[in-house]
């Protein structure tokens, strides 16, 4: 009997390939050196070309990795690559079997995936996960994060939901919508729920859209210590007068997260607070001082002499990162910004221009950068709210 006919071996060296595209994946990360982007993508595309099977079995290993090291990364994305219909399935079926902390790397790895089919993958991917309340909700997620738009009835069905983490992550869709007006009344019902978690996001999402009764409610609830979002808010959006109300919270009742808003908003009257602070006995307290100094000067103080003498010299103007608070120096400090501070300004932003900017603080550094292209004009003095007339038609 003849013998069986073996299968044919790879025409390319998929591991060669794959291990000149994680190294230029590497670089890419670290500097986006247009060399980088060229050798990763050569090498990408004859990946992507090979049969999915083939492709699969000479990542495995590299999946294998802790998802925080970058050839793990550059794996799932190499296998995003395929041009193989089933890669869609691939990556699905991949996510079922992760851990949390896998999973939460291999969404950011397609969220920094800047092709048409990475939302096409999320869109399948969050069909397929309607029985499963907890995969549904990562999925929306997955979208919200993005801004992507799911669809108004996909919306509407999770804002009506009864798991809260699905509707906390509607609330944040809403503005993305193509049908955002329409669905913005839906908000209301969400701004006295007495889900902490639920209520900040209703009012985060109806800030976006103006709305000036959220503004009150959120004014108030930055004195509560269950609301630190809230607090942060006026921190980023409030006038000098709302941040002096925001202090005279903080002397009553002195908090670490209060404290932060005040140093956060990078004006004078929050910054007083944080040098009075910077020698406080409380660890957390001199911390947020010393950080909310550090975010509004860009630079640490070795003592409260050296920060006091900063804040004297500086001008009337909201700083950050040792200059005025201005498109260009928000969009430089984003660069290099560290997690909590870059997820602050990307809600700054979002709301400051209701809705049309939206950042995704999670992405890889290289879709990170790409989203800090787009050319700014916000004034960031200005305080919470703005008029359609300012800003056009809003949502």
């Amino acid at each position: 009997a003849p013998a069986p006919a073996r299968s044919p071996a790879p025409s390319v060296d998929l591991a060669q390939h794959f291990g000149l595209a994680a190294e230029a994946f590497a670089r890419v990360q670290d500097t986006g050196e247009s060399a980088a982007v060229e050798s990763w993508r050569g090498h990408v595309e004859v990946l992507g070309s090979a049969p999915i099977d083939e492709l699969r079995a000479s990542l495995a290993p590299e999946l294998e990795r802790d998802p925080s090291d970058l050839r793990w990364q550059a794996a799932l994305l190499a296998l995003l690559h395929s041009k193989s219909s089933s890669a869609r399935h691939a990556f699905a079926e991949l996510l079922r079997d992760f851990d949390d902390d896998r999973r939460s790397y291999a969404l950011r790895v397609l969220r920094s995936w800047q092709d048409p089919r990475a939302q096409a993958i999320a869109a399948a991917s969050l069909s397929a996960a309607s029985s499963d309340p907890a995969l549904r909700a990562v999925w929306l997620e997955c979208f919200a994060d993005r801004g992507w738009d799911p669809g108004v009835e996909v919306i509407e069905a999770a804002l009506a939901d009864t798991e809260p983490a699905i509707v906390a992550a509607a609330l944040r869709l809403v503005p993305r919508s193509s049908a955002a007006k329409s669905l913005r009344p839906k908000l209301a019902g969400h701004l006295f729920t007495p889900d902490p978690s639920l209520r900040i996001e209703a009012i985060e999402t109806a800030l976006v859209f103006g709305d000036q009764s959220a503004w009150l409610v959120c004014c108030q609830l930055a004195r509560n210590p269950s609301f630190s979002i809230a607090s942060e808010l006026v921190g980023l959006l409030g006038t000098e007068a709302e941040l002096a109300q925001l202090r005279q919270a903080f002397d009553a009742a002195p908090t670490p997260e209060l404290l932060w808003a005040l140093g956060l908003s990078g004006r004078r009257v929050g910054l007083d607070a944080c040098v009075e602070h910077f020698d406080d006995d409380d660890d957390l307290t001199r911390e947020a001082a010393r950080e909310g100094l550090s975010v509004a000067a860009g630079r640490g103080f070795a003592s409260v002499s050296e920060a006091k003498s900063w804040l004297e010299q500086r001008g009337a103007s909201r700083s950050l990162g040792g200059a005025e608070r201005g498109p260009a120096q928000v969009l430089a400090v984003l660069a290099e910004a560290p997690d909590r501070l870059r997820r602050a300004l990307a809600r700054e932003l979002r709301i400051r221009s209701r809705g049309r900017v939206h950042l995704d603080p999670g992405a890889l550094p290289h879709a990170w950068r790409s989203q800090l292209d787009a050319p700014l004009s916000i004034d960031f003095d200005r305080g919470f709210p703005w008029t359609d007339a300012e800003l056009g038609d809003g949502p």
